[in-house]
């Protein structure tokens, strides 16, 4: 009622321009200089956001790639928001010349906060990769395509100074790689290997590389042949520090055996296992420290032979390791209770001495480096030594068969049923190895001594207990408190002492 009559529009006049009129000081406003020129610019920089930088990015990137990294590269739809500061682009792909995969993605977004300019930290409050596809390639000559590819990009002349802290400050609200694949390959050998982890999650939420700011993160995968693997903890980047729990089920190491088996003479293993650990992780002044804790270790059906071989090395129902420790700094590793069920184990000494088991590894071709002289300075001080305590061992119902062909007579020995108990402790320095054995129980039943090739045995015992023993090579001591022998032993006398006078 109180305003000027001549800002009012007049709605009921059929002849007025009611839509043409406005306010006289905004009519005025509009007119200046500055308020072009603020929208000419504001018009500019969404034509830049919305269509320019979209096209240059899906130009640039694939020119990029073949005139700089000498490999090829496309992108599918690049979009930029200019407004929320938000970035998205679908179907990368980057390739060796040849063709060869490296890495490629479905999706891509990257939203950027303009509150970093007020938190004076790079601040992203949801980066999100889907379908992320990375191969990991070892070639014939064994180079690794990555480290090829990094030397790929150009090299500035001056490494850029460090800053203060050593690290830019970053914010990461959310990070999440969603079904993404990464796979492993191995082109060295005499057969091609590889190993995929597919679908493989991540996901980071508020890690940041400002000062004692911790953030948490998890990691999912599956493996090869029905295994997973579930990773989550809590991460800190300035210090490093990395803390959590790690499981992993149903691994099989037969998945993983085109990489092991040019290097062991063994057939394909058998077994499942199941392994889970917390852990600390912390790199303090460039010195990593590393501690395990609760382990547990259980493997199901564990079958080692000899290609071909009808009887296995080693075979045991159940293997299981429980609440074990590992410590990287003091170099200790405590197993406190393992058990070793039901199972096989055989080893055989060939006419030249040598055991079946020492020819499991195959030895490297290439000449070993030349040992230093024996007048040569040592540079570093000797590393201390390695501590392995191993608390209660359990053996029970195994089957044992040794085989020695070295005599002129070869002869075996078969055990029926072993059962052990036992506490160990390993100290591996520089200089030398010592173990030593103590409250061992020992229990052997069924034992026979035969010649190879032969039904009837040349001696038989029916049980030998061994109680309060002890092994001790750095004293050089050997102790028995009791040893028996149950249920009589047969020998044929005339036959035994044949065969060794043979």
């Amino acid at each position: 009622a109180n305003a000027c009559p001549s800002c009012i529009i007049q709605a009921g006049d059929p002849d007025g321009d009611a839509g043409g009129h406005m306010h006289p000081a905004f009519e005025q406003f509009v007119k200046r200089k500055a308020f072009r020129i603020g929208a000419a610019a504001l018009v500019i920089y969404a034509l830049l956001g919305f269509l320019l930088l979209p096209y240059v990015a899906e130009q640039y990137i694939p020119k990029y790639a073949r005139e700089t990294l000498q490999r090829q590269a496309s992108v599918g739809a690049v979009r930029v928001n200019p407004f929320l500061f938000k970035v998205e682009a679908d179907d990368f792909r980057l390739q060796e010349q040849d063709g060869r995969p490296i890495a490629a993605f479905r999706h891509l977004l990257v939203d950027f906060e303009l509150s970093s300019l007020f938190r004076w930290a790079w601040t992203f409050a949801d980066i999100r990769l889907d379908g992320l596809d990375l191969l990991i390639d070892k070639a014939p000559d064994g180079r690794v395509n990555l480290d090829a590819l990094a030397e790929s990009f150009p090299k500035t002349e001056e490494p850029p100074e460090p800053e203060d802290n050593g690290l830019v400050r970053l914010l990461l609200s959310q990070v999440a790689l969603v079904d993404g694949a990464l796979t492993y390959s191995d082109r060295s050998g005499k057969e091609p290997a590889r190993f995929t982890l597919q679908p493989l999650n991540l996901k980071l939420n508020n890690v940041a590389t400002l000062p004692e700011r911790n953030g948490a993160y998890s990691l999912s995968a599956d493996l090869p042949d029905g295994g997973s693997l579930y990773h989550q903890g809590e991460i800190m980047l300035q210090p490093l520090v990395m803390s959590g729990d790690v499981s992993i089920q149903g691994f099989r190491p037969a998945s993983l055996w085109g990489f092991l088996h040019d290097k062991l003479r063994l057939a394909e293993p058998q077994g499942a296992v199941v392994f889970q650990t917390g852990y600390r992780f912390t790199l303090d002044n460039d010195k990593p420290v590393l501690n395990l804790l609760r382990m547990q270790l259980h493997v199901a059906g564990l079958d080692l032979r000899e290609p071909g071989a009808q009887a296995p090395l080693l075979a045991l129902e159940t293997v299981e390791i429980k609440n074990g420790t590992f410590d990287l700094d003091k170099r200790t590793l405590a197993l406190p209770q393992i058990a070793l069920l039901n199972g096989r184990v055989s080893a055989a000494l060939a006419e030249n001495g040598t055991v079946n088991w020492q020819r499991l590894v195959v030895a490297d071709a290439k000449p070993s480096a030349k040992p230093p002289a024996k007048d040569a300075t040592p540079t570093a001080t000797p590393a201390a030594p390695w501590h392995i305590q191993i608390g209660a061992t359990q053996l029970d119902n195994i089957a044992v068969q040794l085989a020695d062909r070295s005599r002129a007579t070869p002869l075996a020995v078969d055990v029926g049923q072993l059962g052990a108990s036992l506490k160990t402790d390993i100290t591996i320095g520089a200089d030398a190895t010592t173990v030593a054995v103590n409250e061992i129980a020992l229990k052997l039943a069924k034992l026979a001594l035969s010649p190879i090739g032969e039904a009837e045995p040349l001696a038989t015992l029916g049980e030998f207990t061994l109680d309060g023993g002890s092994v001790d090579t750095g004293k050089r001591e050997v102790s028995i408190k009791q040893v028996l022998l149950r249920e009589g032993a047969r020998v044929a006398a005339r036959q035994l002492l044949t065969r060794f006078e043979n």
